[in-house]
C-alpha cells in the first residue's frame, strides 16, 4: 500500500481512475489499495506500480499528465498508446517522483 502523509492511500477506482482515501473496511478496500512494485530493467532504481485486484492493470499518464490505471499488457484491443509511468523512491524526501514513460504496441 502507498500512503500518503495525510492518511490517504493510492487506490484503483472501478473505472481505473487513481483514488485516494483512508478506508479499509471490505476486501475491496484492501485490494485496490495494493501494488505491485515491478523493477524497471533499464535503472535499477526506477519501477512501475501494478495493481494487484486488476493484474493486467499499470499506473500510466495522459497527454496533459493525469494519471490512471489502465490495461496495458491485455488484448490487442487495448489502446493504440498504451504504456506505463517508472518512478522512483527519493530518499531523501520519502516521495515517489514520476522518472520517465515507456509506451509500445502489441
Amino acid at each position: 500500500m502507498i500512503r500518503s502523509s495525510s492518511g490517504n492511500y493510492l487506490g484503483i477506482g472501478s473505472s481505473g481512475a487513481v483514488t485516494a482515501n483512508s478506508t479499509l473496511t471490505t476486501y475491496n478496500d484492501n485490494l485496490g489499495k495494493t501494488f505491485e512494485i515491478i523493477s524497471d530493467g533499464s535503472n535499477p532504481l526506477w519501477f512501475r506500480i501494478d495493481s494487484e485486484l486488476h493484474s493486467l492493470y499499470s499506473l500510466d499518464s495522459d497527454s496533459s499528465g493525469v494519471l490512471s490505471f489502465g490495461n496495458d499488457w491485455g488484448s490487442a484491443n487495448t489502446p493504440t498508446d498504451r504504456g506505463y509511468v517508472v518512478f522512483n523512491l527519493d530518499q531523501a524526501t520519502g516521495k515517489i517522483q514520476a522518472k520517465a514513460r515507456y509506451s509500445y504496441s502489441l
